[in-house]
């Protein structure tokens, strides 16, 4: 509701610690489609905000939206959930799971608009497990993503923050294919980065 979800965000802040606690868990299993939504969107994240402080309804949240966590990630509404649930949730245990179902989807999520700055924010976050195996799933689609209007930036999101090992990874995906992903609209700014990250040997 336009004018509801301001009267939601102000209850979340004022209630107790238990009244908080039990709200969030009473409204857990409307999260996901309330992410989707305009208005609910706003709430959504404002729950996050507060569980962030709560171990017990940090799990609860995660619970909820970890079923559909790919959608919201190119969902115009649902993408801004789940980039808060990454600003304020620790990766290890509660945002592990936006990590594990976007390396699992990665090749849908990073095509699109929403899914490509959902992927940059976790790339943005500290070195971890979950962080390493979604690299690694991108580098393993690299080729792919890099001749796609939103995956190339993507992979040229690792090239820019990732290390060397994992920038080498893509570099060396395209020997052999240069002078065709060179004259490519989305490619050809890969490869410039690729130029810039990649050492004597394969250049």
């Amino acid at each position: 509701d336009p004018f509801g979800n301001y009267l939601f965000q102000k209850i979340l802040e004022k209630v107790n610690e238990e009244e908080r606690l039990k709200l969030i868990s009473t409204v857990s299993p409307r999260l996901v489609n309330a992410a989707l939504n305009l208005h609910g969107t706003r709430s959504v994240q404002k729950v996050v905000e507060v569980a962030a402080t709560h171990e017990e309804a940090a799990q609860i949240v995660t619970r909820a939206l970890t079923p559909a966590v790919a959608r919201l990630c190119i969902d115009s509404h649902g993408n801004h959930v789940v980039q808060r649930v990454l600003q304020r949730l620790p990766v290890d245990p509660h945002a592990k799971f936006v990590f594990d179902a976007v390396a699992n989807a990665v090749g849908d999520v990073a095509r699109h608009r929403h899914g490509c700055c959902v992927i940059q924010r976790c790339l943005d976050s500290a070195q971890s497990k979950a962080r390493s195996n979604l690299v690694q799933r991108i580098v393993e689609k690299a080729l792919d993503l890099m001749q796609d209007a939103y995956g190339n930036y993507v992979v040229q999101y690792v090239l820019d923050v990732c290390g060397e090992d994992e920038a080498a990874a893509v570099c060396d995906s395209v020997v052999g294919k240069v002078s065709l992903l060179a004259v490519q609209k989305f490619s050809s700014n890969v490869m410039e980065k690729c130029l810039e990250r990649s050492g004597d040997r394969v250049q």
